[in-house]
């Protein structure tokens, strides 16, 4: 009630002059500022979802380099290392996406925004994924010459 109040006798004190602008800015600086929503992760998790996108960033142009450098060995049978690097690819991020989404976020434990957040991260997390899958599958198409 004290900013309504303030807000009262700020309106019934302003001369007739004073613009809607003038006044909006007026009510503006009596509104008390926005509390930060609290970060996504705390202690342990925090320190899990730094080191997996850590890991996962230097592996990811790790992967981009070995391609663009061709550098995969190829074994007696004939199969390429690069294969064992799609298969992570392909499946490693989407079971980091559904343990991070079950174990580590608690979306109870904060507000909308934190949601909001953590739905963007990862669905940005989600499009560098499948540009490096998609990445992967035109090399892969184009070095063994792959046909449907």
């Amino acid at each position: 009630m004290k900013v309504r109040d303030s807000a009262v006798k700020l309106l019934e004190s302003l001369p007739p002059e004073v613009t809607v602008a003038q006044m909006i800015t007026g009510l503006k600086a009596l509104t008390p500022p926005e509390k930060d929503p609290p970060p996504l992760y705390e202690g342990w998790r925090r320190a899990v979802t730094l080191a997996v996108t850590i890991i996962s960033g230097v592996a990811g142009v790790h992967t981009i380099l070995k391609i663009l450098q061709k550098g995969f060995a190829t074994n007696a049978d004939g199969l390429s290392t690069f294969f064992l690097y799609y298969a992570f690819w392909m499946f490693a991020p989407p079971t980091w996406f559904f343990i991070e989404y079950v174990w580590l976020f608690d979306p109870l434990r904060g507000n909308a925004l934190r949601v909001a957040d953590f739905t963007a991260s990862q669905s940005l997390a989600q499009r560098i994924w499948a540009a490096l899958l998609a990445f992967m599958s035109v090399y892969a198409l184009l070095t063994w010459k792959i046909k449907f």
